[in-house]
């Protein structure tokens, strides 16, 4: 303890209620309200007494000669006499200490002012800044160290106002701002009112959204969208990815690679008669391409290679084959039905039964016909297979 002065006489006290009581000391608030700070001892020939108002200049600081003045007052133990002092909170009074710039707040309603509230409540607006001079409204977590979130103004094109409420809520509601990743970002914001079940893109680049006339909706596990889907951006890839219903068993992919130019590949149907599915064989091959034809084929006819990455284009004729009906014998030469046959086909034929051992000697093809010559009679049941390669029917 460290008094530098105590005064318990000023002329004209004698006698009066409440007396004064004077002291400098170097100790600080906490330290002179401890309990037998003072002591009927320490202070003899003086006594304190209940009434007693003590002035006391605390944290007092001899060098510069500065400290704080407050108002104390004593308490003593009817058992023990030991003396506390107090500070004395009345009406009007400021409840000490309190921290430089710190907010002032009531203590209870009878005009007390403290510091530091837990809540500070103002029935009207808040301001933060004036016209001309930056203010902003900042939150802290109650975690020391951890930032804070700021609400500050910026300067507009002109002196308009933005205002922040929010539209009318069934329920309590607590939203969080995601990290962004980068230093600065923005909000996304609409204009004007969406359609309810629409989707929304980006109108420019500056966070504002619009209605993108069209819906896309959730179904179970389908997700529609009533107009066009798109993966990626010109220079920035995108793919398209379907998994089966069992887990680690691969998925099905739909990706672009670079075209020789600014060119669309586009892949449809034809006009299908009846529902279909149509599956990929397995090439049994890390990399194979689709075998597809560039132009119109003929029906019927054959279709060949052209080039290596996988183009198919018209062979320019037909292979058919087949077996004869049975020729009963009698004669060494038979004209056979050979539907799909013309006079300019390259037929290749085999006796495929007869009665007696003959051999070909001459196969001609006609329209739908072909004629052929024996050795010697055939006998009877006999049959010819044949071959054909021709122009397309």
């Amino acid at each position: 303890m460290s008094i530098v002065s105590m005064n318990f006489g000023f002329a004209g006290q004698v006698g009066v209620t409440p007396r004064r009581v004077q002291m400098v000391v170097t100790d600080s608030a906490a330290t002179l309200t401890t309990a037998n700070y003072l002591n009927q001892n320490g202070i003899l020939p003086n006594t304190v007494y209940k009434t007693d108002i003590f002035d006391i200049i605390y944290s007092y600081n001899t060098a510069t000669q500065a400290g704080t003045y407050a108002q104390f007052l004593p308490s003593i133990a009817a058992s023990t006499g030991i003396i506390t002092l107090s500070l004395d909170v009345s009406e009007g009074n400021v409840v000490l200490p309190v921290i430089a710039d710190h907010m002032a707040a009531f203590s209870g309603t009878t005009g007390l002012i403290k510091s530091d509230a837990s809540t500070i409540i103002n029935s009207g607006n808040v301001q933060a800044g004036l016209s001309g001079t930056a203010g902003y409204l900042a939150s802290f977590p109650s975690t020391a160290a951890k930032g804070s979130l700021r609400v500050t103004g910026v300067a507009n094109t002109g002196d308009t106002l933005v205002t922040i409420s929010n539209a009318l809520h069934s329920q309590a509601s607590v939203y969080s701002i995601p990290d962004s990743g980068s230093a600065t970002a923005t909000f996304a914001v609409c204009a004007a009112a969406l359609v309810n079940g629409n989707a929304v893109k980006a109108s420019g680049t500056a966070g504002k959204l619009v209605d993108a006339g069209y819906a896309l909706t959730n179904s179970g596990t389908t997700v529609i969208n009533a107009g066009d889907i798109q993966a990626g951006l010109s220079g920035t890839a995108g793919k398209f990815a379907s998994f089966p219903t069992t887990a680690a068993k691969g998925s099905l992919l739909l990706k672009a690679v670079d075209n020789t130019g600014d060119t669309l590949t586009t892949i449809s149907n034809a006009a299908m008669g009846q529902a279909s599915v149509i599956s990929i064989p397995d090439p049994a091959a890390a990399t194979a391409n689709f075998a597809l034809a560039p132009s119109a084929l003929v029906s019927g006819n054959a279709v060949k290679a052209s080039g290596t990455a996988g183009l198919l284009v018209d062979a320019a004729y037909a292979l058919k084959a087949n077996t004869t009906a049975a020729y009963a014998g009698g004669g060494t030469s038979n004209a056979f039905v050979a539907t799909g046959l013309t006079a300019t086909s390259i037929v290749t034929a085999v006796i495929l039964a007869s009665t007696n051992d003959v051999s070909i000697a001459k196969a001609v093809p006609t329209a739908d016909t072909l004629t052929v010559t024996f050795s010697a009679d055939p006998g009877a049941a006999t049959t010819v297979s044949w071959i054909a390669i021709s122009a397309a029917v």
